[in-house]
């Protein structure tokens, strides 16, 4: 009986166990910055001295992640900006596209989808209006996060701190879609969008973009899976709860 138990309670941890992936686990590329002018510490990024348009670094997962359907993956990190006039990025790419999200020069924070990878984009991801169309991975679909009928905005002063700004986006299943949808949050406000029948992640990629004087940080960065139990890993977690509290009663 007592093994019985210890199987059951085996079994449900099993397929409740959790994937946490932070900056510093990640292999990051920094050969190919337009400029060479971003860091990574521990996983962590900045930009500091730039140009325009600056394609910052590729962190590749050891172990590319597939969302199954009973999975939940939620990606955060923590920013800051040294001028108003900037953009900052982060794309969760794949072989097949990428899910682009981040703040743009008006200070948006937008959410997107593109057909382009991480790596095979010269010189970064932008939300539109760009001079420099050639190079850079329009987002022509994409969602702002409101207010209302406002746009919501980073606020970010000059010489704000690094962690004031926390961002969320978050991939789950909808069966009543049967797909994929992720959400955006920020400051208590989200924005959707509908990802496809699958969703992978193999790679980070980050843009930053600003004057001369423009100083940009990525920290936290962390991607975690959770796998939500089925009604059989459920039962299985009941089962093994009622086989200890039976063979308490026994005793």
């Amino acid at each position: 009986m007592k093994k019985t138990i210890i199987a059951l309670m085996a079994l449900a941890g099993v397929a409740a166990a959790d994937t946490v992936i932070t900056g510093a686990d990640l292999t990051w590329d920094t050969s190919t910055p337009y400029k060479d002018c971003t860091t990574v510490d521990s996983g962590n990024l900045t930009y500091s001295g730039g140009g325009w348009w600056v394609n910052g670094p590729t962190g590749t997962l050891t172990q590319s992640i597939t969302l199954g359907q009973n999975q939940v993956l939620e990606f955060s990190y923590s920013c800051d900006f040294g001028i108003s006039n900037s953009i900052l990025t982060l794309a969760l790419a794949n072989n097949n596209g990428a899910v682009v999200m981040g703040k743009t020069y008006d200070n948006e924070v937008r959410l997107g989808t593109t057909t382009d990878t991480g790596t095979a984009v010269a010189r970064g991801y932008a939300f539109g209006n760009t001079n420099n169309p050639d190079y850079v991975a329009n987002i022509t679909s994409y969602t702002t996060l409101k207010d209302g009928a406002n746009n919501v905005t980073f606020d970010v002063n000059v010489g704000d701190t690094v962690n004031t700004n926390d961002v969320t986006f978050t991939v789950a299943y909808n069966t009543t879609l049967s797909q994929f949808v992720g959400t955006l949050a920020y400051d208590g406000y989200t924005a959707k969008i509908n990802l496809g029948e699958t969703f992978s992640v193999n790679a980070i990629t980050a843009t930053f973009d600003g004057a001369s004087a423009f100083v940009g940080h990525v920290n936290d960065i962390q991607l975690k899976v959770t796998t939500v139990p089925e009604p059989t890993t459920a039962t299985l977690s009941l089962l093994a709860l009622a086989g200890l509290a039976s063979r308490r009663r026994r005793r």
